[in-house]
This record gives C-alpha cells, structure tokens and sequence, in this order.
C-alpha cells in the first residue's frame, strides 16, 4: 500500500511502520519505503550508533549493557534496513545461542581447570 504525506500524517509514523487498522477484516500494517523514510531509518541508526559509542567510551561496557539492550540491536537494525526477517533470530533462537555459549563458558572453565592442574595447555572448541 503507498500513501502519500497527507495519508501519512493521518495514519502516523512509527519507526517506518503504521498500523493502519484493518481491511476486509485483516490487520493492516504499512512499512513505509519511500527514500525519505529510508534516509531516517539510516539516520536512526547513526543515531544509535553515536549514543552506544559515547557512553562505552564515557562509562565503559558495564553501564552500556545496563543503560541499553544490547540484545535487541540486531533486530532493530535489521528491521531498519529492510533485511528479510527471516534470516534474523528470534526470542527463542536467541536463547538458545545465549545458553548454548553459557554452557561453552563453564565447560572451558571445566576444562581449564583441569588442565591447568595437569599443565597442558586449553584446547579451542567450536560452538554451533
């Protein structure tokens, strides 16, 4: 659906996307793709970008992953910039990476210190 600016005030912007109610019965949502709204989605990231390169320079990475959820930035970027979401993680692939590297970690804290009491050095291992 394309709307022009006065259907585009009327319905609102939101991030590029407008719930415009329903049609025949179905939810409607618009993504708007005009080179205008494509230039603020890029101007939303540098936005981003700026403020979480300010405040991991300012506060370090502590208070980065307290201020910001850094666990949602690849969706929202994603969305951003058009990317198919389907090639994007959702809630439960995220935890499931997320526990998978948790379990990684302690198993090669495991192993590090057994191999330090044996005095051979940590092997590398791969995390699919």
């Amino acid at each position: 659906m394309v709307l022009d600016d006065f259907a585009r005030e009327e319905v609102g912007d939101f991030g590029g996307y407008a719930n415009a109610g329903e049609v025949d019965g179905r939810d409607v949502e618009v993504k708007f793709t005009s080179p205008l709204a494509r230039a603020q989605d890029g101007e939303d990231i540098l936005n981003v970008q700026q403020a979480v390169q300010f405040v991991l320079n300012n506060a370090g990475p502590d208070q980065l992953k307290m201020a910001f959820k850094l666990e949602d930035f690849g969706s929202w970027v994603a969305e951003k910039t058009g990317m198919p979401m389907e090639l994007v993680r959702d809630d439960a692939e995220k935890q499931r990476v997320i526990e998978a590297g948790a379990q990684a970690a302690m198993a090669q804290q495991g192993q590090g210190a057994g191999q330090a009491a044996s005095g051979q050095p940590p092997q590398l291992q791969v995390v699919q």
